[in-house]
Parts: C-alpha cells; structure tokens; sequence
C-alpha cells in the first residue's frame, strides 16, 4: 500500500500484523526521510555586472533543509565543483578571461532534488582602440579645433571625452565626444 506523508520531514513507519489466532507482532523503520524541496541558491560572485579584471572565484551560498550533496558550476560546458568552506561553496581554481559568460550553479541535496540558478556577467580587461581621424599630427588650426576620432571596444565604450593639453602638459578645455551615426565617429 501507499502511505500519504502530510509534508517534508522524518517519520516512522510501523507495520502491524495479527493472525486469525490472535497473535501480534510489529516492525519500525525508522528515520524516513521526506524531501521535496530542493536546495536554495545565492550566487554570491560572480554578479551580474561588467569586471575589470580576470574573475579567480566562484562563490555561492546553497541551503538545504535535509543537506546538500554536490554543488558543481558549469561554464561554457565546463563543469567546476564547488567544495564548502567557511559556510560558502567555492572554486578558486578558475580563471575566467575576456568575453560575455553565463555562468550556472547546480546543486542536489542528499534526497537527490536537483536545482539551479545562473548568472551573466562581463570580463573587459581591454581598454578601447582609439584612432584620432582630425586632426593629425603636425595639423595647423585656428581656435577652434574639431576633434573626430574613431573608438572602438571589445564591448561597449561608454564614453568618449577629449581634453586640450598646453606646452606645459596642463589641461586647458575639455569636451566630451558624442557618437555620429552617420559618420561612424566621435565628434
């Protein structure tokens, strides 16, 4: 037969059985566990942000009301495990470079309830490609001085400002730059 447990927890189960004579014995097993819910996951860094610099870390907090099993991070098809420390499950084994990346933790807890949880982030340890199109070295102007220059990044450039320097190497004016779409430039 099928018992109905009432929710997640331990429980007992005690067969009784009794002949026509009248004779009873039981059995216990004992410490069964009912679990369906699976572990809880806070992914604690990488976040979802764009880095600087190369990310050496993974750290997740994963909770489980009966225990957890396996904690592994998988990225781009490689899967990292995550060993517990301090309370934190960690890989600092790994060296996530340049580029766009998801990264997904899966954990199972001891009754074998499976979860997941993922994060998109940004590795950009290059710096934008400037070209400066006017005006060009050794250039001859008047007071006022168009600035074009074509930037691009492995990314997103964000902003693009161009400062006036004197002999001396003081900054005199500054202006930023904005984007022309038909000209492809900063101006």
């Amino acid at each position: 037969g099928i018992l109905t447990a009432p929710g997640d927890g331990f429980y007992n189960i005690t067969v009784i059985a009794n002949d026509t004579a009248g004779n009873e014995n039981n059995k216990t097993a004992s410490n069964i566990i009912v679990d369906t819910i699976p572990p809880m996951i806070t992914i604690n860094f990488p976040e979802n942000k764009t880095y600087n610099y190369s990310i050496t870390l993974i750290n997740a907090t994963i909770t489980d009301n009966i225990g957890v099993d396996t904690a592994i991070a998988e990225l781009e098809g490689v899967n990292y495990t995550l060993t517990l420390q301090n309370g934190y499950y960690i890989n600092s084994s790994i060296n996530i470079g340049v580029g766009h990346h998801l990264l997904r933790i899966y954990a199972n807890d001891t009754s074998g309830n499976l979860a997941n949880k993922s994060v998109s982030f940004i590795v950009d340890t290059l710096p934008p490609n400037i070209t400066i199109i006017q005006p060009l070295n050794n250039s001859k102007c008047d007071r006022l001085i168009e600035v074009k220059v074509n930037v691009t990044d492995n990314v997103n450039v964000d902003r693009v400002v161009a400062n006036l320097i004197n002999s001396t190497g003081n900054v005199v004016n500054t202006t930023p730059l904005q984007y022309n779409s038909t000209e492809k430039l900063y101006s």
